[in-house]
């Protein structure tokens, strides 16, 4: 009685809703296709010519105004195809496609901006939480009586974020300040 009803209604949920929704499968899979070809040929690119560019390797604050990072570039075309596909379903829909399809790379562009921000700020703070707890660490050892090497040197096995450069610290110990 239930899957009769439940194939009854899948029914007339197609008839009335079914060519919207082959739209929409398939904008979306050619939307995930460019997507996955555009990142295949930007990892091809990147280590086909990173060898060749490695020691002219540009800083941050000498990168180009018209580059943008990756994230931001692919939640600008993430926001583009969602913004397309939304009012290309409306009546002479195509033009209002293309409208949607800019309002959503900049929602996209921007949404990317405020990942990257939360992102780097989230970093920001779990470093100073690692940074106190090594204090922390730094102080008990101190109070027991080991030396500022021993301290370290079991701080770095409670901490993921600052360790490459705490165990860079200790391998140069010996070498002196």
């Amino acid at each position: 009685m239930m899957g009769e009803q439940l194939a009854e209604y899948a029914a007339r949920i197609w008839t009335l809703y079914g060519a919207d929704v082959l739209v929409l499968v398939a904008a979306l899979s050619v939307g995930w296709l460019l997507i996955q070809l555009m990142v295949y040929v930007d990892e091809k690119l990147r280590s086909r010519y990173r060898p060749k560019f490695a020691a002219r390797a540009r800083t941050a604050s000498a990168k180009r105004s018209w580059e943008m990072p990756r994230e931001e570039y692919y939640a600008g075309l993430a926001g583009a195809l969602g913004g397309f596909v939304v009012l290309a379903q409306f009546p002479y829909g195509i033009w209002k496609g293309f409208i949607g399809s800019t309002l959503g790379w900049l929602v996209g562009r921007l949404m990317g901006k405020a990942y990257l921000w939360l992102k780097r700020k989230v970093q920001e703070e779990r470093r100073a939480g690692e940074i106190i707890l090594l204090g922390e660490i730094i102080s008990l050892y101190a109070s027991s009586g080991y030396s500022l090497y021993d301290a370290l040197s079991a701080g770095v096995y409670m901490v993921s974020l600052i360790r490459e450069p705490l165990q860079r610290c200790l391998r140069s110990w010996s070498q002196g300040p």
